[in-house]
């Protein structure tokens, strides 16, 4: 194929943005995707790809809602590229519940696992919350989904399975599957929120492509992010030792500027955890984790004090993030993530994170 021959020749972000499209158009067979994805993985998936991939995803998806809302300017997304390997339990999807009941809209993007027991839309299904449209009709299961997604955003928090709203990728799943490695896609998609939201708590494995992801959102219009990797190599804020968080921020006068810096949790009161004691179980104990957490029955066996300590600080970092944005020119300081730390740690014992998932579940049934 020409455009194949032209990416090996002279890659150019037109290069890159012509087969990013013609992969989601369903015009390129499942030869050409494997040899594209392979080609890009090959080069370390570039930052002009990445862009160009997450540009061309975003435009082929099936948005939350047609028009803009302004209700919904300071929603967050809280979410991960997944795939580090650590199975862990759900720390961003408890996380992005706890920043809901604090009164912040979260619009949390997920999937099924990709390469753990239990992704963020296995719990959550796993807990009740319905993810599928009751009809096979494309129109009837639009309606149905703006009526009971709407709702969840009264609860303040909805979730968006991706392939409600991706509908396109089905003409790369193939190829994917038959690769057997993470491919670009991997990365892109959790840049692709349906929402639109600007403000995202971004885990990512890996810190230099954790960096280049923050890059291409700002450069799409996001207005804050945290891009967080933990000295584990998690997507996540971790316990055991010092997490690198790349903290962006767009000024009034529209510009982006980035600071890279450390979030060391004992600073807070946390004791160092070994990445074991968070360690994910089946896709059952996974979901009686997350209700013994958002519950605080910490009379439960399926309670882990580790496991409540990493929501803590992964959901006071989307607290600060909706809320106090402070630029990156001003460092990362002890109080404002102290004090939304206490603010998750009430939210959490008096179980109203539990009451917002349970809200939710109700108003999509």
């Amino acid at each position: 194929m020409a455009m194949l021959a032209d990416l090996l020749k002279n890659p150019t972000a037109d290069c890159y943005d012509a087969l990013f499209h013609a992969c989601l158009d369903g015009k390129l067979s499942d030869i050409e995707i494997g040899a594209f994805l392979s080609i890009l993985a090959a080069h370390g998936n570039p930052p002009e790809a990445i862009l160009a991939g997450m540009r061309a995803l975003r435009q082929h998806m099936t948005p939350l809602l047609a028009e803009p809302d302004l209700s919904l300017a300071r929603s967050i997304d809280i979410v991960g590229t997944g795939g580090d390997g650590h199975n862990t339990l759900n720390i961003s999807t408890a996380a992005a519940l706890v920043v809901a009941a604090s009164g912040v809209t979260v619009l949390k993007h997920g999937n099924r696992a990709a390469s753990s027991t239990a992704g963020a839309a296995d719990v959550l299904e796993a807990s009740g919350l319905r993810l599928l449209a009751p009809t096979a009709d494309a129109t009837e299961a639009a309606a149905y989904f703006a009526q009971a997604v709407r709702g969840a955003i009264d609860a303040q928090f909805a979730f968006m399975f991706a392939p409600n709203h991706h509908g396109a990728m089905r003409y790369v799943g193939t190829a994917r599957r038959a690769l057997g490695f993470r491919t670009i896609f991997n990365l892109i998609g959790p840049l692709a929120n349906p929402a639109g939201v600007k403000r995202y708590l971004l885990g990512c494995g890996d810190v230099a492509t954790c960096r280049t992801l923050c890059s291409a959102l700002m450069h799409e219009g996001a207005e804050h992010v945290w891009g967080v990797t933990s000295a584990e190599g998690m997507d996540e804020l971790g316990l055991e030792g010092i997490n690198t968080v790349i903290r962006a921020h767009r000024a009034p006068n529209g510009e982006a500027s980035f600071e890279t810096t450390t979030l060391d949790p004992q600073a807070y009161g946390f004791a160092p955890t070994p990445i074991a004691a968070i360690r994910g179980g089946s896709l059952q104990e996974n979901a009686n984790a997350l209700k013994a957490v958002l519950c605080n029955d910490t009379n439960s066996p399926d309670f882990r004090p580790a496991y409540r300590d990493a929501v803590l600080l992964n959901a006071a970092a989307g607290i600060c993030i909706a809320e106090e944005a402070p630029t990156p020119t001003t460092p990362l300081t002890h109080a404002p993530l102290a004090h939304a730390i206490e603010r998750a740690r009430s939210i959490l014992e008096s179980a109203k994170a539990w009451n917002t998932l349970s809200n939710v579940i109700h108003a999509v049934a």
